[in-house]
């Protein structure tokens, strides 16, 4: 759908008011050609991010950019520019939803093999429709289906919804980019799916090679500048809470875990370095190596 010219997403960083807010959430580091490429420093290509961190953060881009008022209402192609900043990938804003489909690559019409992180196309009145596969048959969406039938909804009308049950128009396939934007880094979600921190926790910082190998990590993304000496303190904590973010930690960062850092460390430990055990907030040194291999991997 169509996104108006004076609500139209060109380059996130065009205003001045805006260019404050945005950097203000962001951080200034990572600008690209023109401004459009933003690279978060809290997520690297290497990892993905869950479909619920993905929608909330669009979402908070996009009203730290335009105010409290903005609504995804009829902007759905400005909700793909919004994700792939959100993961940094954003190469060019495209006014429509045709004009970014028209430079998308080759159409597949098998909507059931969309994989998380490509993009669905709808003949939806002259601007067309799009919107974010998340895998399994589902997608984030800016249109809200007449019979209410949303698996999540977020703020500022977007949705979780089947992507089979979408009515917007007759659908046109699934292609891997958005244009020239690249297919988003989200992992595959379904109802349900996502595990719940747990009451009880135990931090249990590893051995200091282990605190090293976490620290040298760290400072390769981005994350930590502090000294690389085996010892971790509050920013380095705080390095691994960002980390976290990328697996659905919401919470403070603040350099002082709790049990929502327990459990998210093994969550990315889980995802990204081979770990095993269980998610329970109580870390030891499978933990620990799991997380710290995550981190270490390309």
């Amino acid at each position: 759908m169509r996104t108006s010219s004076s609500d139209r997403d060109q380059n996130p960083l065009g205003k001045a008011l805006g260019r404050r807010r945005f950097l203000g959430l962001v951080g200034a580091g990572g600008v690209g050609v023109a401004g459009l490429s933003v690279g978060l420093p809290g997520l690297a290509w290497a990892e993905t991010i869950d479909a619920i961190t993905l929608g909330e953060r669009l979402n908070q881009l996009a009203v730290n950019y335009h105010g409290s008022g903005w609504t995804w209402a009829e902007k759905c192609q400005a909700a793909q520019s919004w994700a792939e900043t959100a993961v940094g990938g954003l190469k060019q804003d495209y006014p429509t939803a045709n004009a970014a489909r028209v430079a998308s690559g080759t159409l597949h019409s098998d909507m059931a093999s969309a994989p998380a992180g490509s993009f669905s196309w709808f003949n939806a009145s002259s601007s067309g429709h799009v919107v974010t596969n998340i895998g399994n048959g589902y997608c984030i969406n800016t249109s809200p289906l007449a019979n209410g039938t949303h698996f999540h909804t977020f703020a500022k009308n977007l949705y979780i919804s089947r992507l089979a049950d979408y009515k917007v128009g007759a659908y046109q396939g699934w292609t891997y980019r958005n244009g020239v934007n690249p297919q988003i880094p989200v992992q595959a979600w379904s109802p349900g799916g996502d595990d719940t921190p747990t009451s009880d926790w135990a931090w249990n910082a590893p051995d200091s090679a282990t605190q090293k190998r976490v620290q040298v990590a760290l400072a390769d993304r981005n994350r930590y500048s502090g000294p690389q000496d085996g010892q971790w303190g509050v920013n380095s904590v705080k390095g691994i809470q960002t980390t976290c973010q990328n697996v659905g930690y919401t919470g403070p960062v603040d350099g002082k875990p709790g049990p929502n850092t327990c459990h998210y460390v093994q969550v990315y430990a889980k995802k990204f370095g081979s770990y095993t055990g269980p998610v329970d907030s109580v870390l030891g040194p499978n933990s620990w190596s799991g997380f710290a291999l995550g981190l270490e991997r390309p």
